[in-house]
């Protein structure tokens, strides 16, 4: 093998193996955390910017997550943990028995985002879903590991997956 094949193999073989990582440890959150299912509101039905995503803020069920830190009203921007059980905040990891459940995250804009707060539908299902969930109860299904990494499994219209909820209601 010449060096030109030999870089061009070698060129190809990088971002193979990185994907190949980065969809592993995605695969290993999901499968090694601890599934909650949390409410959705303030649902955004498309973010024309980012394709066909639902786009939505997820209810902790505590009131002023990020309150303003200074008179002149900045926001706070650093990490924040939220419990889940029992509901609390805390702006540090929590340790032993003050916490069993918790989330990372951050507050961008005023408003607390954990990286769960997006979820990717195909577009031919984009349309007959924002039409369906304007006045649906709506949830996501996250696997929370021990370190408070959230990543989002599924959304969920009325306690079902949104796929099972269009297949159901919009078959041909």
């Amino acid at each position: 093998m010449n060096r030109q094949r030999f870089y061009t193999f070698v060129a190809l073989l990088i971002p193979i193996l990185a994907l190949s990582g980065l969809a592993g440890w995605k695969h290993w959150h999901q499968s090694h955390g601890q599934e909650v299912v949390l409410s959705v509101q303030a649902l955004d039905p498309r973010d024309l910017l980012s394709g066909h995503y639902l786009t939505f803020q997820v209810d902790y069920g505590l009131e002023s997550m990020c309150r303003p830190i200074s008179s002149n009203d900045a926001l706070r921007n650093d990490a924040l943990y939220v419990c889940l059980d029992p509901k609390n905040i805390f702006e540090t990891m929590p340790q032993g028995e003050a916490c069993s459940l918790f989330i990372r995250g951050s507050c961008r804009r005023g408003v607390f985002e954990a990286g769960i707060e997006r979820f990717f539908i195909p577009q031919e299902y984009a349309s007959r879903l924002e039409r369906a969930i304007s006045n649906k109860i709506c949830t996501v299904l996250v696997s929370v590991t021990d370190d408070g990494t959230a990543t989002l499994q599924d959304f969920r219209i009325e306690g079902r997956s949104w796929s099972d909820y269009v297949h159901e209601n919009f078959a041909p």
